[in-house]
């Protein structure tokens, strides 16, 4: 993307990002807050995800476009959907941060309690399984997907329903959500998970850090 065109996207974004933020917090952006009640959570998410303007960061590296939210049949849980396909998590609280007053910083941390590793694989996961779901958390072995068809309690051989997909469950771990023009997201190596290898300080202060030095940066260039 060229620079003109990379700053027009840039303040289309940040412009979409800032007034979602507004939406949420309608009496004026604080530093800091935080969500602990579950329908909370999802009703933030979901309000996140309405108008294209984030990138999530998954605990295992990686990101995906964050579009919206549900519960899950899963008890304590929710769903956390990018696009078609959805991750299931155990959310313990979801925290906003409003760094330098600056809405290209400002981001949403969602936390989350362990989770137990379903019955369909006998090895032992670290971090997250990709399983089918069947509906209703009825999950079947991935590879089942690749083949399309899995066979029933019986033995049985079934096609899958429409309402069957490819999910993946994480155990733990912690996403952060950034404006999609973020100079977050422009670094490639912000990618590999880091913030999930930091508590919530401690990645404030990072991103502080970060800004802090570009800032220092900016000056001597001036």
């Amino acid at each position: 993307m060229g620079s003109e065109k990379f700053e027009s996207f840039k303040e289309i974004n940040l412009s979409k990002w800032k007034e979602k933020i507004c939406e949420i917090f309608p009496n004026g952006t604080p530093d800091c807050y935080e969500w602990n009640n579950i329908d909370d959570i999802i009703k933030i998410l979901k309000l996140i995800g309405e108008n294209n303007s984030n990138h999530t960061f998954l605990p295992t590296g990686g990101g995906l476009d964050l579009t919206g939210a549900n519960y899950s049949e899963e008890t304590g849980c929710i769903r956390i959907y990018f696009g078609s396909t959805y991750d299931i998590v155990r959310p313990a609280k979801l925290l906003f941060h409003y760094v330098e007053n600056s809405y290209e910083w400002a981001y949403f941390r969602l936390e989350t309690y362990e989770l137990e590793q379903s019955s369909v694989y006998e090895n032992k996961f670290e971090n997250r399984e990709e399983v089918v779901d069947l509906g209703k958390a009825n999950y079947v072995d991935r590879k089942f997907w690749d083949i399309g068809y899995y066979y029933d309690e019986d033995g049985s051989k079934k096609e899958f329903s429409k309402m069957a997909t490819v999910v993946t469950r994480y155990f733990n771990g912690s996403f952060v959500i950034f404006a999609k023009a973020s100079t977050y997201n422009r670094v490639s190596s912000t990618y590999d998970g880091r913030h999930n290898k930091m508590s919530n300080e401690r990645f404030r202060k990072y991103i502080q850090s970060a800004v802090d030095s570009l800032k220092e940066n900016n000056d001597k260039n001036t």
